[in-house]
Order: structure tokens, then sequence, then C-alpha cells
């Protein structure tokens, strides 16, 4: 069973390369930072205007930063067999959000909602490959033109879509002698920021991952 985690926390530890997949978890200096990064969020209220431009894509439809829960299990239907969650992140807890999503062996879907409305999302593929990703990037370039920031690594990557007051980023990030993850997140662009989903973060993110990677390797 995949250990599950509050959607905010799968967010940050989804990038900070924290998982080893279905078979178990790995202890690292990776998942111990992106534990650091989701307990030091500050709490933010997210701006909705100029918002919608940028959505997450799955089977033909489209999830928007401000569309309602209702919309998110439209979009991301709850699979039969998958697990879910809800649970928040303690500094999350005294403020209007809340956590919705569910996992399986296959696929992360997990949401913020603040005030009924979508802060933040994200959805993850834990045994993604070099094929699957060509077709990711395809489809997001094809619906929203080309990204305005790659931030290339060996071990990880990151491409940027950033309009008004949202950002989207794809992060694919593949381990020595395991499979790719790639997650996609959206959200509005002071709870990304608060979340460390950014461009100079990212780019610290990279370089931390090769050193890692680089390092158990060599092990």
């Amino acid at each position: 069973m995949i250990k599950l985690r509050p959607a905010a926390l799968l967010l940050v530890a989804a990038v900070g390369c924290s998982k080893s997949g279905p078979a178990g978890e790995t202890t690292d200096p990776a998942s111990t930072a992106a534990a650091k990064a989701a307990s030091d969020v500050t709490f933010v209220r997210p701006d909705f205007q100029n918002t919608g431009s940028l959505f997450l894509i799955h089977a033909h439809d489209a999830l928007r930063v401000g569309d309602n829960e209702t919309r998110c299990l439209e979009v991301f239907p709850q699979p039969t067999k998958a697990v879910e969650f809800s649970e928040l992140p303690p500094q999350f807890k005294v403020s209007s959000y809340r956590a919705r999503g569910w996992e399986t062996s296959t696929m992360s879907f997990g949401t913020l909602l603040y005030d009924g409305k979508v802060a933040l999302a994200m959805v993850q593929e834990p045994r993604a490959d070099d094929e699957r990703l060509i077709a990711i990037m395809s489809d997001y370039q094809n619906a929203l033109g080309q990204y305005f920031k790659f931030i290339p690594g060996t071990s990880a990557r990151y491409w940027f879509w950033e309009r008004g007051h949202e950002r989207l980023v794809i992060v694919a990030v593949k381990p020595p002698k395991r499979s790719m993850r790639v997650t996609i997140a959206i959200g509005e662009n002071s709870l990304m920021d608060a979340l460390k989903l950014d461009v100079t973060d990212a780019a610290k993110d990279v370089a931390s991952a090769d050193q890692l990677f680089a390092t158990q390797t060599k092990g």
C-alpha cells in the first residue's frame, strides 16, 4: 500500500522526488526536505481574480483554478479501488482550506480547496516513461502554447506556464533504477510560491536532486 500524504505535502514531496513507488517508500534527504517545506508553508489567501486560462488535462476535459469541488470529481473521477484522502497539514487546519484526493498504484490526484474553490490541484503518474512524458508535453503545449521556462537536469526537469494569477508546472523525476515520476500541478500564484513551486526554488531542487542521485548511483 502506498503511504498517503496530505494534498499539499503530496505536491511538495512529489517534486522533491520522495517516493520509490507502490512497493514501498524510501526515506532520503529529498523526502526530508519536502516534508520540511510543507511544514514551513505560511497560510495564504488565494486571489481568484484573473485565473482560468491554465488547466489540468484529463480524458479530454479540463480542471481550472477557481473551479468548484464537484467539478474536480467530474474531471478526475475517483476510481473504484482508489484510496481517498482528505487530511490537511496542521498549518492549513485553522484556515478555510480543505483537501481532497485519491490515489491508486498508477495515478494520484489531490486538490487544496479554499472556500470550496480549487486553489491548487495536482495529478501524478508514478510509473511514467519517456514516451508518456512526450505525450503529456504534447497535450499541454497544444492546449496552452509554449511553456515560458524550462529547467533542465539529469534527474529532474521542470516546465513552467504562468498567466495572470496562476501557474502550471510539469515535473519529471527519474531516480536511478526507478520509474519516471511525472507530476503536473496548477495553482494560484501566492499558494504556489508558498509551496516553493516557482522557478527559483525549482532550479535549487534540480541541483539538489542531481547531487543526491549522483551520490546514490556511486554508492
